[in-house]
């Protein structure tokens, strides 16, 4: 129920918004006492929607209206047509919202729209010069700004067509905006088709980019660093050119504040990319590349949307500063930014953390301690509680133990039962637990298990596994070739 379209836009408003919405609610829908008496029971669960008990259509209608759901075949029907109509209400208010808002381009774009429809040129002609003057008093910092040129060129251009009065220099800026919108788009979706490709191993034609890479090459980007930087890592990433990757950080780092934050997470999750690639590789010392880049990427506030960062971007930038060894920094981080977390959320992902950074300074005893202690509804953030439990048994002894062998067993029903809820990551897990049963069985040659690795796709903590499977022994194939007399 949590997933039905209404609660995830419901979920994506901030406080604020929320009570925005219950007021729009009240003024346009006051007389719809039966959409209200249901927005007034869901949202009650904002904003994790996690209560899949009461959030059941049966038990809400109970509560509700005070009756039993089954009692009519309408009585579904009723609720779901209200949840319907509820989404419709919210998604017109946004889009008031967005209209409405201080400077909305949008609602300028809407606004010059109808007066063009409607043939009301003098009108029409005060407005498109006002939004070109005003959209062009500011540097584009991320693709969409270049979009917002091209759209006010549109209009420009469209008018003086139409008028028969060709105009050199707006043409002209139109031709340029075109260029600029182009060459950063184009490279960015060409940087992501070679990145996917890399992933997948696979061979496939990224599209015609002649005249982007042209562009790229000329000095049409000269004055602007978005679309250079996407020029510098497409060669990264597709031509493998290694000195991009510095090229890209100083980039970065001199044009910053010049950028969206959107696009400037876009390139520092490519350069992050490279670095972990690296790290696969063997490189361990990559772990501080990746450390420093995390660092930057919180002073330009690339991580936190919204006056929120992500669960699993939290851990995440914990777990690499600790594999950096900056113990200190990792702690420093959680105590200052751990405001930033979903309340619903915050005391487990706060826990992992710490339990994160002691697992990496070698204290399995108290990692696994704080793990257990863990209880997490989110189901990504579960699997990562409890392949760190498994991470921490192990290291503490891995030999003859039960306990162990019965966690993997309740982990194991634990992601068929969730199967469904993300397949792909469910089946890494599952990979990464079936070698961890081979190391724990000892019955197979090191040779043999590490094979095992190699072949299985996709392996979750792949380089721990590959690191255990180098100190490991075969034990009970020993003994058994031993009672056989074999050598």
């Amino acid at each position: 129920m949590k997933n039905y379209t209404f609660f995830t836009l419901l979920k994506s408003l901030d406080k604020k918004e929320l009570a925005a919405f219950s007021k729009y609610m009240k003024l346009q829908y006051g007389k719809e006492l039966i959409a209200l008496k249901v927005f007034q029971y869901y949202k009650r669960f904002y904003p994790a929607f996690s209560d899949e008990r009461k959030m059941d259509i049966a038990y809400a209608y109970q509560k509700i209206f005070k009756a039993n759901i089954g009692e009519t075949k309408y009585n579904r029907k009723k609720l779901l047509n209200t949840l319907s109509d509820l989404k419709s209400w919210l998604k017109e208010f946004l889009l008031l919202q967005k209209i409405k808002g201080n400077g909305s381009f949008e609602g300028q774009v809407l606004w010059l729209t109808i007066l063009q429809e409607r043939e009301l040129e003098t009108a029409f002609t005060t407005e498109a010069g006002r939004l070109k003057t005003s959209i062009e008093k500011n540097t584009p910092k991320g693709t969409k700004d270049f979009l917002d040129r091209v759209v006010t060129d549109y209009f420009m251009y469209d008018k003086k067509i139409q008028t028969n009065k060709p105009d050199m220099e707006a043409l002209q800026s139109y031709g340029n905006n075109l260029d600029l919108y182009y060459l950063t788009a184009r490279m960015k979706i060409a940087c992501e088709m070679a990145n996917l490709r890399n992933l997948r191993n696979a061979d496939f034609d990224l599209g015609l980019l002649p005249a982007a890479i042209e562009l790229g090459n000329s000095f049409v980007a000269d004055n602007y660093p978005l679309p250079t930087l996407y020029f510098k890592v497409f060669q990264l990433i597709n031509d493998r050119e290694a000195g991009s990757y510095t090229t890209i950080k100083n980039l970065l780092a001199d044009n910053a504040e010049r950028m969206d934050v959107g696009d400037t997470h876009y390139i520092l999750s490519y350069l992050h990319n490279h670095a972990a690639a690296q790290i696969r590789s063997g490189k361990e010392e990559m772990y501080q590349e990746l450390h420093l880049l995390n660092v930057f990427a919180l002073e330009q506030g690339t991580f936190i949307r919204n006056g929120m960062v992500s669960p699993i971007q939290f851990n995440n930038i914990v777990s690499i500063a600790s594999r950096a060894k900056a113990y200190d920094w990792a702690r420093s981080f959680v105590k200052n930014h751990q405001k930033y977390l979903p309340e619903h959320i915050r005391q487990a992902t706060i826990k992992l953390a710490e339990s994160i950074i002691l697992f990496y300074q070698g204290n399995f005893a108290a990692s696994l301690e704080i793990a257990k202690e863990i209880k997490s509804n989110d189901f990504r953030q579960s699997i990562r509680i409890k392949t760190l439990i498994v991470r921490c048994m192990y290291d503490i002894s891995a030999e003859d133990n039960f306990e162990l062998m019965e966690f993997c067993q309740n982990f194991e029903v634990f992601l068929r039962r969730n199967r469904a809820s993300s397949k792909a990551i469910v089946v890494a897990t599952m990979n990464f637990m079936k070698i961890l049963k081979l190391l724990l069985k000892m019955k197979m040659s090191k040779e043999q298990v590490l094979k095992e690795i190699d072949a299985l796709t996709p392996v979750y903590l792949k380089p721990w596994l590959l690191k255990k499977a180098e100190s490991y022994k075969a034990k009970y194939a020993a003994r058994k070739r031993l009672q056989t007399g074999d050598t």
